[in-house]
């Protein structure tokens, strides 16, 4: 945004280029009134600052010149206390007065006004598909999260978003984003639309090639097809998420209790092959089978390890899990007796304190260990599997079920695809119904709609039968309007030339003329305002008020004709209708029983209660109408000649009252 400052003094100038540049604004800033005036002319700007105390011309003078060419907000600096100086500024187009000390200390309420005044709509947020601007805040959110822009960067993309689709030149941009005293680099532009696209969206700012930049509105809408397929595939991954998760933890858990078993198992197999009578040599005999190459079991006596004849033939690993398995023997005290190679490698294993499973940690592993006492041979016998084989195993179950999952959603993501843009098909062949049509068709859309877009196809074709219905009705009231003004200005046209003829009588009859085209031009217009009226507001009214003001205003017409016009009947009486309408009917009524009553007749109007309901009566002395045209008063522009006289009665349609219609009577015979 940019801000034209006319201020001759430097130092006040300064200041308040300072603080118009701390709200946002690029400031361009002259000295004299004729240069404001020329750059007024070829520069865009959002607000003028205008100093009244001007070297070359008076202020007043500039700012009347200056209103002249633009109608931007002018914020006028003056010191002049004078009533009638800041009257004068105002009369001459300024929007707000105000002391330049202020602006500069950025305590004015004038310059917030002014400011938010040139911003085109700040209490507003302008919204264009996913992007929002909230020009009173300087906030923009990108699909429903808030982004983070400098100051030209703002300014540049506001200016952009007000003219989607529009393209706007470079020069134009660069002379938005810089004041005329700064140096503009030749890349500027293009590295703030840089900066935009990779905060926003890449396709969002297009570039038209030596032309300049404009704003896709296509890509600041959100995409049903891109919106379905982001959600779907997220929803995708995070349920391949939560899957891969719970098969963990139940892989995990059921691992667990199987593995257990196991172990179990084992150690009540080895338990019941124990003799109670065994000698040392019969476990050095045991620890022999019990060891693993680099890995020997180890016989302890006491407490102490003692060395194991090596077998004849170098034990031999059947399998690498089988470093994970390990078996031990404790005394009854808690001595180790005999432990497999695997717990000798940081001193003995921890002996067990009770029976059952457990988790230990040992030599920087965890391993999930059963331990059990065999009171006939008074051993502890220990059976413990190392956590890395349990983990590893688990990992391998749950990553075998899921790559068959990953491997199938590129393929996922692809019949998605398929299948969402298959799913919008209908809704483009609707629009493409609708967008081919032209202005003069307003037949129902009878293309073929999935239920989902049953509703929209009923809500396109209800618009279109109401604009049909508005379209007719407009061309019905130019027909009947063009029909109701031809017949007196025909005759008005006919008496005009009787009358330079030297028919003096004529002039009288150009004068009931003009009266009569003047009715009939005020009732257009009425019937006009009543068609442009899309919906009434009913409240509940009194009819006494209303009727005694039209029976006021129409009494100099009675007493021109010496009818005598009265008002009876009671003095208050609700309904729940529409004010005006109301009024214009009933004066319609009037109008009519006054217009067709003979001169010295009676026309009354009664208000009443019958049978509980509100009842309007006008009686008049006049001819009155056949029973078999009671019907047709209502129409427009229906005429009717009873007696002598030959006016319209009237052509207002009859207003529905509410609870019950407000009963009349028609003109009728005494």
């Amino acid at each position: 945004m940019r801000a034209l400052l006319i201020e001759d003094d430097p130092l006040l100038g300064d200041g308040i280029k300072t603080a118009l540049e701390r709200e946002g604004y690029t400031v361009d800033w002259f000295m004299l009134g004729r240069e404001a005036i020329s750059a007024i002319g070829s520069e865009t700007f959002s607000v003028i600052v205008l100093d009244l105390g001007l070297p070359d011309m008076d202020g007043m003078q500039v700012l009347q010149l200056l209103r002249q060419q633009s109608t931007l907000p002018i914020l006028i600096l003056t010191a002049r206390d004078a009533m009638e100086d800041r009257i004068g500024g105002l009369d001459a187009g300024g929007m707000t007065m105000c002391s330049s000390l202020l602006i500069c200390r950025g305590y004015s309420p004038g310059l917030r006004v002014v400011m938010r005044r040139a911003e085109w709509r700040a209490s507003q947020i302008l919204t264009l598909g996913a992007l929002s601007i909230d020009e009173a805040r300087h906030a923009v959110s990108w699909r429903g999260k808030d982004v983070k822009l400098g100051r030209r960067e703002y300014a540049l993309l506001l200016e952009l978003a007000r003219h989607p689709d529009r393209v706007l030149s470079r020069p134009r941009l660069e002379n938005l984003l810089y004041g005329w005293g700064e140096e503009v680099e030749s890349n500027a532009v293009e590295v703030h639309i840089h900066h935009l696209r990779k905060k926003l969206e890449k396709h969002l700012i297009i570039n038209v090639r030596g032309i300049g930049y404009r704003l896709d509105s296509q890509s600041a809408m959100i995409s049903i097809r891109r919106y379905l397929l982001r959600t779907l595939a997220i929803a995708l991954v995070l349920a391949g998420g939560v899957a891969f998760t719970a098969a963990y933890l139940i892989t995990d858990h059921e691992l667990e209790e199987i593995l257990d078993t196991q172990l179990s198992l084992h150690s009540r197999i080895v338990a019941g092959q124990l003799d109670p009578n065994a000698t040392i040599d019969d476990y050095a005999r045991l620890a022999s089978h019990l060891g693993l190459p680099e890995y020997p079991a180890q016989l302890y006596r006491d407490g102490i390890a003692v060395p194991v004849n090596s077998p004849e033939s170098s034990p031999k690993l059947y399998h690498e899990e089988e470093l994970t398995l390990v078996l031990g023997f404790w005394n009854s005290d808690g001595s180790p007796r005999l432990l497999g190679g695997k717990w000798n490698d940081a001193g003995p294993f921890p002996a067990s304190l009770e029976e059952g499973f457990r988790w230990e940690s040992y030599d920087g592993h965890r391993w999930r260990v059963f331990s059990m006492f065999d009171i006939t041979t008074d051993t502890w016998i220990s059976m413990g599997l190392r956590g890395s084989f349990h983990d590893e195993v688990v990992e391998r179950i749950t990553w075998n079920n899921l790559l068959p999952m990953l491997f199938l959603l590129p393929l996922l993501l692809w019949l998605m695809s398929r299948i969402i843009r298959r799913g919008i098909v209908p809704i483009q062949a609707l629009y493409s119904q609708v967008q081919g049509r032209s202005a003069r068709d307003l037949s129902e859309i009878d293309n073929p709609v999935p239920q989902e877009l049953n509703g929209l196809r009923q809500s396109l074709n209800d618009f279109i039968a109401r604009l049909k219905e508005t379209l007719e009705r407009e061309r019905r009231f130019t027909a009947d309007a063009a029909h109701e003004l031809r017949t007196p200005l025909a005759a008005l046209r006919i008496h005009l030339d009787n009358a330079q003829a030297g028919g003096e009588q004529s002039l009288q009859k150009v004068y009931i003329g003009a009266e009569r085209l003047q009715r009939v031009v005020e009732q257009l217009l009425i019937l006009a305002r009543l068609d442009q009226v899309a919906t009434t507001s009913s409240a509940t009214i009194d009819l006494y008020p209303i009727i005694a003001e039209l029976v006021a205003e129409l009494w100099p017409l009675a007493e021109e004709r010496d009818q005598h016009l009265r008002l009876t009947g009671l003095t208050r009486l609700e309904v729940r209708a529409d004010e005006i309408e109301v009024g214009i009917l009933f004066r319609n009524l009037l109008d009519n029983a006054l217009r067709y009553t003979s001169e010295g007749g009676q026309v009354e109007v009664e208000l009443a209660l019958w049978e509980g309901l509100p009842q309007l009566t006008v009686r008049d002395t006049g001819p009155g109408l056949p029973e078999a045209l009671l019907d047709k008063v209502t129409e427009r522009f229906r005429r009717f000649w009873p007696g002598h006289h030959r006016q319209p009665i009237g052509f207002i349609d009859c207003l529905g009252v509410s609870p019950a219609p407000t009963s009349h009577s028609y003109p009728h015979q005494p």
